[in-house]
């Protein structure tokens, strides 16, 4: 089977979320600053619960989705389903289309890729036999923007332990304090054409150095979907004669 191109997932148009259940002290709103030091966390069990848009895009009128991507949560180890939805009145009786449903094995980071689709409202269903109120970091659905294959080898799974180590003054090891592991990924295409480098371009001016889900290889590392930022440096110079650049993203963040 071949691989896919590069996919990362940050385009999203949602705004003014609600909940059907939230904790005091965990907003809805938090699943959208792309932080994931800030959570929403349902203030009970009890399920079919929901969190939708409640006005603007997906709450009323146009929104297209080809991604839903979750980050930071206990949706695994709850024994939690994410269903997210579509109608086109909002009425919620039976209309609804169900665009994907995942339930995760684990409390990693995931991406649901399908069929892009453009509809006035969309909402994420959460069901199942709950152990616990479900929380999550970051919680969007959006387009998906698609790069192109690398031109350069990289290794996805390089990463920088952050510690502390101590040593005595004979370099015998006394303590170590590990803080945590950094992924690092440099993303480099050669010769890219306009199309590939407007995207490179829409993502430093419309999502600056917020993270963003990466999708590496999405066909045979479906979950390999890793929370990174790039770094603050924007230069992709032209190759050529200026009918080409050569577009490098390199990219960092902490391995779940």
């Amino acid at each position: 089977m071949a691989w896919a191109k590069v996919k990362l997932f940050y385009s999203n148009v949602l705004a003014n979320m609600a909940a059907t259940t939230t904790a005091a002290g965990y907003a809805v709103v938090n699943l959208l600053d792309w932080k994931e030091g800030s959570w929403w966390q349902a203030l009970n069990t009890t399920v079919p619960m929901y969190i939708y848009p409640t006005t603007g895009p997906g709450g009323g009128s146009a929104l297209t989705a080809a991604y839903l991507l979750i980050y930071g949560h206990n949706l695994g180890t709850i024994g939690a389903t994410v269903t997210l939805q579509h109608s086109t009145t909002g009425a919620w009786a039976g209309e609804e289309v169900n665009i994907t449903t995942h339930t995760p094995s684990n409390d990693k980071g995931f991406a649901k890729i399908f069929t892009s689709a453009t509809k006035d409202y969309w909402r994420l269903k959460i069901t199942g036999s709950l152990s616990a109120a479900p929380y999550m970091a970051i919680c969007v659905w959006g387009e998906l923007t698609e790069l192109e294959y690398c031109t350069s080898s990289f290794d996805p799974y390089a990463e920088t332990v952050k510690a502390n180590v101590k040593t005595t003054q004979g370099g015998v090891v006394s303590g170590i304090h590990i803080k945590y592991s950094e992924r690092q990924i440099k993303l480099t295409f050669s010769d890219a054409d306009d199309t590939l480098y407007q995207k490179i371009k829409t993502l430093w001016e419309d999502h600056g150095l917020k993270n963003f889900g990466l999708g590496w290889e999405t066909t045979e590392h479906p979950n390999d979907v890793f929370l990174m930022r790039r770094d603050e440096k924007f230069n992709n110079p032209f190759t050529k004669g200026g009918l080409y650049r050569n577009v490098t993203l390199n990219l960092k963040g902490r391995k779940e």
